[in-house]
């Protein structure tokens, strides 16, 4: 009888001291990539995003359009989707009015160069 308590308590210490360690392992590697050494990601552009998220943000440039009627601020946001911003804008003007307004006025405006800025506008 006495032997069968001991092999619990052992068994208990042994998961016990599993699950410390799986929780202090867990608790230190979210502290390490959260905290100490998170991922930074120095290089992204909107031109490298997948077709139908380079239509959400031609949206997104429309929506802002909508609200600042800044042309040119938004000709060169645009201009950071790359060779493909046009054929975003079109994309997301199939279903959202704001771009088919922006494409319009894009089109019926004179070709202004539209490289992107060296920052990000300010709001």
């Amino acid at each position: 009888m006495k032997e069968q308590r001991g092999k619990k308590n052992g068994t208990r210490r042994t998961i016990g001291a599993a699950l410390l360690g799986l929780l202090l392992g867990v608790g230190l590697g979210l502290l390490a990539g959260w905290v100490l050494w998170p991922a930074q990601y120095d290089t992204v552009t909107p031109e490298l995003l997948a077709a139908n998220y380079q239509a959400d943000y031609a949206k997104m440039i429309a929506a802002g359009y909508e609200r600042s009627a800044d042309l040119d601020l938004a000709r060169d946001t645009l201009a950071r989707l790359g060779p493909d911003a046009t054929d975003a804008l079109r994309r997301a003007a199939g279903d959202d009015p704001a771009a088919a307004h922006l494409l319009a006025e894009l089109d019926a405006a004179p070709d202004a160069p539209a490289d992107p800025p060296d920052t990000l506008p300010a709001d």
